[in-house]
């Protein structure tokens, strides 16, 4: 039997033949149990990402067992785990199997972690105009400077157009 909430039951059996009936009552203390619960600090950003986990799983909870996927610690049985740091960007799934006297549950929560931008670009000049074409990788936002005190360009690879024949500094 499953009771709907903790509390202090009777339980009665009542047993029958054809000689008669007899009944036997027990008290019953049904517990809330164990339901694992946790939060993260943060569930996404760039690597590496350090995370520092809350074990918010209810009283009577007696046995954690933290999975950390590939995060740095691995796992941890402590009731509050240390930081962890997840180095690789990737898709996490972090997960506390928590155990009390009566009942066990686990809880589930994912950690993306982002690539951080990698930046780089090739030229082809010809006369006073030059032609960049970006190489970057996880990149959203250019910034270009041409190094000749133009305005700055926000193209992702754009051609521009010297004043005078030199040597010239571009960022990305």
């Amino acid at each position: 039997h499953v009771y709907g909430a903790a509390g202090t039951y009777t339980v009665t059996l009542t047993s029958t033949n054809a000689c008669g009936s007899v009944s036997t009552s027990k008290t019953v203390v049904a517990t809330s149990g164990s339901v694992a619960a946790f939060s993260a600090s943060v569930a996404e950003g760039c690597a590496p990402l350090t995370v520092q986990f809350s074990n918010l799983s209810s009283s009577g909870t007696d046995s954690y067992t933290w999975n950390f996927g590939n995060g740095v610690p691995s796992s941890s049985t402590f009731e509050t785990p240390p930081l962890v740091t997840f180095s690789t960007p990737g898709i996490y799934t972090v997960t506390l199997p928590a155990s009390g006297l009566n009942n066990f549950g686990t809880a589930t929560q994912t950690i993306t972690v982002n690539a951080n931008p990698q930046s780089g670009f090739t030229t082809q000049v010809n006369a006073l105009t030059a032609n960049f074409t970006h190489t970057s990788t996880n990149t959203t936002v250019f910034n270009w400077d041409f190094g000749d005190g133009t305005p700055c360009s926000t193209e992702a690879s754009p051609n521009h157009n010297y004043p005078d024949y030199g040597c010239y500094s571009v960022t990305l």
